[in-house]
């Protein structure tokens, strides 16, 4: 799979039924999904739509949603009261992994959060599901804190992220 045949875009209302499929294919502690109920995740997106420093992104191959993650951000005191930005809920169909789908998905919500002004990029993930962030911050993209949370401060992180090419030209301020 080439990275030009993924395509990245803000989730629609009309994915809600994939996005609850790619919810429970990558669940790992029991999480409560109902598939049979789509009214809350349409009404959730179109809430998330709505707001500012909120988005889900979708991943497509060949025009079949693959991937997902959410990316929102919250005003911060620190830092001159910036925007610290979080990504959550990567998940992509088991079969589609391992062909940088989840990269790609990150360097979208990345470059979002950059564009949103964001001083910092925190990726969480689960413990039990940390094996599939693995690649991603073994490539230099994030680095890991706490071992459930990944961060990218802008500021510190900019000229090793450029060296790696994971995210060229997140500023540096």
């Amino acid at each position: 799979m080439t990275s030009s045949t993924v395509v990245v875009r803000p989730a629609r209302a009309s994915d809600a039924a994939r996005l609850v499929e790619l919810l429970v294919l990558g669940a790992s502690r029991g999480l409560k999904e109902e598939p049979a109920d789509l009214l809350p995740y349409r009404q959730a997106l179109a809430e998330i739509a709505g707001s500012r420093y909120n988005t889900v992104l979708v991943a497509e191959y060949d025009g079949v949603v693959v991937g997902v993650c959410q990316l929102f951000a919250v005003r911060h005191l620190q830092e001159r009261g910036g925007l610290c930005a979080e990504i959550e809920s990567v998940h992509v169909h088991p079969d589609s992994r391992g062909r940088g789908i989840g990269t790609q998905l990150l360097n979208a919500a990345i470059a979002e959060a950059r564009g949103w002004g964001c001083y910092r990029v925190q990726l969480t993930s689960n413990k039990v599901r940390a094996a599939g962030t693995g690649s991603t911050v073994e490539q230099g993209s994030l680095r890991r804190t706490k071992g459930s949370s990944c961060s990218c401060d802008s500021r510190r992180a900019a000229r090793r992220l450029r060296a790696c090419g994971s995210f060229p030209g997140i500023p540096s301020r």
